[in-house]
């Protein structure tokens, strides 16, 4: 991993945003058909690290920096005395958070005042002033409290503190010092940051994987241009084991597991390169803070999946077949990386050891068993979900499980599953009448709303085909051990050990149901051993055991069959090796 490696990134990006520009320098998203106004404010980082490591011109630089001042303006409601950056009326195509953009532009002109003033006539000087202070003393010095989502408010704390570095407030400096405490509040003892904390659906107050670097990268920066030590406490402790627990979230292909997602909406898949740029800024401000080196080997590996990202056109692929995100937003936040071009050396460095120190994190309900290559993710607890917000799988289940030779295909949408997993059919009657799937039919109309506009009708019918099959899922008469939300998750003599239930789909237990799975990995390969016992005789349970399996016994009885039914049980013990 080497500067130059980021300093091409940085370059094919700004030359993407600046194909988007119109005839009036708007930047306009192809896909939304509107200009992300805190996603052009990175073209400032882009061009201010590529002036300085290249010789780049700052003309874009400078125009971009007074076309955003431009946009700041007082929010239109009656009782508002907040200055936001939008263009005549906030649009809500824009797809973004005003929170989420204020920061973003903000950090910028902040960034700009820093670094080239020079580059500035008095008048425009002033003009960018203004701007940065109006937005960082009235909407983000209120906002990056109030807001219930970590990232979001941690973002605006970003721009406070920047500003308070260009216009010498250090009232600004203590906001954002306040703001980065308070994000303290939702992180678990283990490092796992809740992404929403109020929990507004249920499940959205689950763990992140798309969103916890950015807290971490975030409280960082923000603690390094306001002047604290990162390295004293609170701010070590919670910020070395939110670090870890990144580390933890990765699979043996580098890639972070998204069972651990709060905001399912947001990607298809298991698996996505968007972040890619929040988790490389993080670790290697982690690793300026701390050392260690682990931090720098996994931003290596990281950087390496970003840059195969990257198309000829500098774009970024987000890494999913649909997103409520877009390109633009990808590729923009590549600019971030500014911020760390410094702590790159000029060539490659040799991949070092970068796992967590710990395997088990219990608040999130990760355990993590790795041997040589292998790495095995398994989801214990997890807050009780809904159609759109919270982690698709708990009960013990194996969310990811590879090496060196590829990825094992495993379970990643909320539906009833049956390989590796005990399910009864019909335990609740005919299709439950949940109240989280009419919910989910209505925030869904806003998403159906941005996939027309951005995507046409085909897009549209195809995510309302989805949403519905969403909601039909919701409301299955299943119980099944991958639904269950309650879950101990221990580490006994190297063993990862799982206590459960059946459940159902919204994560409540059957009652009388109990779930017992052991899981061990060692040269042999991934050792399982699975028990349901149940106080009463269920009518029906189905468990498929996963393809590959060998070393099958079933209640102690030596049997080469792959689906194990069973009608009226009260116990079902199986074992089985994964090579």
């Amino acid at each position: 991993m080497s500067r130059e490696a980021v300093l091409n990134l940085l370059e094919g990006a700004a030359r993407h945003l600046d194909a988007l520009a119109d005839a009036h320098g708007h930047r306009i998203c192809p896909a939304h058909r509107v200009e992300h106004l805190g996603k052009t404010a990175y073209r400032i980082h882009m061009g201010l690290a590529l002036h300085a490591h290249r010789g780049a011109p700052l003309d874009e630089v400078k125009r971009t920096a007074l076309r955003l001042a431009e946009t700041c303006h007082k929010y239109p409601h009656p009782e508002a005395r907040a200055y936001l950056f939008f263009e005549r009326w906030p649009d809500p195509f824009n797809c973004s958070n005003h929170l989420i953009d204020s920061g973003a532009v903000c950090d910028a002109l902040g960034k700009l005042l820093v670094e080239a003033p020079e580059l500035l006539s008095d008048e425009e000087l002033a003009r960018v002033r203004d701007a940065l202070e109006k937005s960082a003393s009235t909407y983000l010095w209120a906002a990056s409290l109030d807001k219930p989502v970590p990232a979001q408010c941690l973002w605006g704390a970003l721009g406070m503190a920047r500003a308070s570095v260009a216009l010498e407030k250090r009232e600004l400096a203590d906001r954002a010092r306040e703001a980065v405490l308070r994000s303290y509040e939702s992180l678990a003892p283990d490092g796992s940051w809740s992404y929403y904390t109020a929990g507004a659906e249920p499940g959205s107050e689950d763990a992140s994987a798309f969103y916890h670097s950015r807290c971490i990268g975030f409280a960082l920066e923000t603690l390094a241009l306001i002047g604290d030590d990162a390295t004293l406490e609170p701010h070590r402790g919670k910020l070395e084991a939110a670090l870890e627990f990144l580390l933890a979230l990765h699979r043996a292909d580098d890639t972070k597991c998204r069972a651990w997602e709060a905001k399912l909406w947001y990607f298809d898949g298991d698996a996505e390169t968007a972040s890619l740029a929040f988790d490389v800024h993080a670790l290697l401000l982690g690793e300026r803070a701390f050392g260690g080196g682990r931090y720098a080997a996994r931003a290596a590996r990281s950087l390496a999946l970003l840059t195969a990202a990257q198309g000829e056109d500098g774009a970024i692929d987000g890494g999913a077949e649909r997103a409520f995100q877009c390109p633009t937003f990808w590729t923009s936040h590549v600019g971030l990386l500014a911020s760390v071009v410094d702590d790159l050396g000029q060539e490659d460095a040799p991949l070092g050891e970068c796992e967590p120190t710990r395997a088990l994190f219990p608040d999130a309900g990760l355990g993590r068993l790795t041997h040589g290559d292998r790495v095995v993710l398994v989801r214990g607890g997890r807050p009780r979900p809904s159609p759109g917000f919270g982690g698709v799988a708990g009960g013990g289940a194996r969310v990811a499980d590879g090496s060196a030779e590829g990825e094992s295909e495993l379970p990643t949408a909320p539906t009833v599953h049956s390989v590796g997993e005990h399910v009864a059919p019909a335990v609740f009657g005919l299709l439950p009448l949940r109240p989280g799937g009419l919910a989910w039919l209505r925030f869904s109309r806003w998403r159906l709303r941005c996939a027309l506009r951005a995507e046409g009708l085909g897009a549209a019918l195809a995510l309302a085909r989805a949403t519905l099959g969403q909601v039909l899922c919701w409301w299955t008469p299943a119980a099944a051990s991958h639904f269950a939300s309650d879950v101990e998750l221990e580490l006994e003599n190297g063993e990862l050990l799982c206590r459960g239930s059946l459940a159902s789909i919204d994560g409540n237990a059957l009652p009388g149901t109990r779930t017992t799975r052991r899981y061990r990995l060692d040269a042999e390969g991934l050792h399982v051993h699975e028990l349901l016992e149940s106080e009463q005789a269920l009518a029906q349970v189905r468990y498929v055991v996963p393809p590959g399996a060998v070393d099958l016994r079933i209640d102690e009885c030596d049997e080469t069959v792959l689906l194990v039914e069973r009608n009226g049980v009260r116990r079902l013990e199986l074992a089985y090796r994964l090579p």
